[in-house]
């Protein structure tokens, strides 16, 4: 009697523990993309070297919110099914760039992005200022496959346009989200950057809605072009590349 009564104990424990997060899990993400973003914006410039550099401060981090909530969530198997396929996708990702497969490295590193949302998801966490930044990227991105695809008929117009209405849509949250700027410690010079990179990501916008009107693919389609390296150094302003260096150093 007396060892079930602690197996039934240990097990309120361990519900209890995955049931609650921890109020500092959302730093811990924030710390998370700081170390992602050099990565992910590396590997999408093709650039293997500072991939590779920018790819072991990241695991470190990883291994460290792993050691921190695995235990936490191990009672809730969608939350630990989460954690297990970010691990499994930057393992995925290192990989890929140790064998020189780049390209590769960006999928699974989006792979990897996406799970740390449906993890913030699952803990109930729907403010993050990042997940609408990285829901205007998918956007974009099914936006410029549209508008370069040579296929493109008046039978799929309608579609394109609700697609290009949906990017619109992500880059209205984005403009409406709040950036809490003691969360994400920035500078003021990084508040000021961005400031001037999300004006050139909509100066960007604007003129795709506009070279829209004149539904030819010839206008519209470098045009929606344009808005992804508009987008890419919006986004490389909250990745931490000091600490890439730092890492090395500490490891020599």
């Amino acid at each position: 009697m007396k060892f079930l009564n602690k197996i039934t104990l240990i097990l309120i424990v361990i519900i209890l523990l995955s049931s609650c997060v921890s109020p500092t899990i959302k730093k811990d993400m924030v710390l998370f993309d700081e170390a992602f973003i050099p990565a992910w914006y590396y590997a999408y410039k093709g650039d293997l070297d500072n991939s590779r550099r920018a790819l072991l401060p990241l695991l470190n981090n990883w291994k460290k919110i792993e050691k921190k909530y695995n235990y936490q969530f191990i009672a809730n198997e969608d939350r630990s099914e989460a954690m297990r396929l970010i691990g499994a996708w930057l393992d995925e990702a290192n990989c890929a760039i140790l064998d020189n497969e780049i390209s590769h490295a960006v999928v699974h590193l989006d792979h990897a992005r996406y799970e740390m949302m449906e993890l913030r998801y699952l803990i109930g966490i729907d403010d993050y200022y990042l997940d609408k930044v990285w829901d205007l990227e998918s956007s974009i991105a099914l936006l410029i496959d549209y508008a370069t695809d040579d296929k493109l008929g008046l039978l799929e117009w309608e579609e394109f346009k609700e697609v290009a209405k949906d990017m619109d849509k992500a880059w209205n949250e984005v403009l409406k989200a709040q950036i809490d700027q003691e969360l994400f410690e920035l500078t003021e010079t990084q508040v000021l950057q961005l400031a001037e990179n999300k004006l050139r990501l909509n100066i960007a916008i604007d003129n795709f809605q506009e070279q829209l009107e004149t539904a030819d693919g010839r206008c519209f389609g470098p045009a929606a072009e344009d808005i992804k390296p508009a987008y890419i150094n919006f986004m490389k302003v909250f990745g931490d590349y000091k600490a890439i260096q730092t890492y090395y150093a500490f490891a020599k």
